[in-house]
């Protein structure tokens, strides 16, 4: 799997949501990602540089375990969906309504995806220990 040629738009959107994603932890914590950068005499380019081995990694990782989930063929009930909704409402303290109306289609489908995911990660932790 190493040896796959990811495709650079692909390697160059990870890198991007690498880089914001530290931003937004750097927020946290009373900073943003330009004082760090200036701290550091880095420049968002070198931040993307210095990811990109995990970047493409994390590509990896995941173009596998979407291989799995669509081999084996997993699918997500709406009652899988209704079920991960009501455990965000308990988490978030808010009625289930609520958070149906405050995510769009497209979170849904992201939903639906991750959830996809877990499923084919499982399997794969399932096999791995039968061998």
């Amino acid at each position: 799997m190493s040896n796959v040629e990811l495709p650079e738009p692909m390697i160059v959107y990870q890198q991007e949501k690498m880089v914001d994603n530290f931003g937004q932890q750097l927020m946290y914590q009373g900073m943003n990602l330009e004082q760090y950068l200036n701290m550091t005499g880095q420049t968002r380019d070198d931040m993307r540089d210095q990811v990109r081995p995990e970047a493409e990694k994390q590509i990896k990782r995941s173009l596998v375990i979407e291989a799995v989930a669509n081999e084996q063929g997993f699918e997500v009930t709406e009652d899988e969906v209704n079920e991960e909704m009501e455990k965000m409402a308990k988490q978030y303290q808010m009625e289930l309504d609520k958070i149906k109306e405050i995510m769009g289609d497209e979170q849904i489908e992201g939903l639906k995806n991750d959830l996809k995911m877990q499923k084919a990660i499982k399997y794969i932790a399932e096999q791995a220990k039968e061998v």
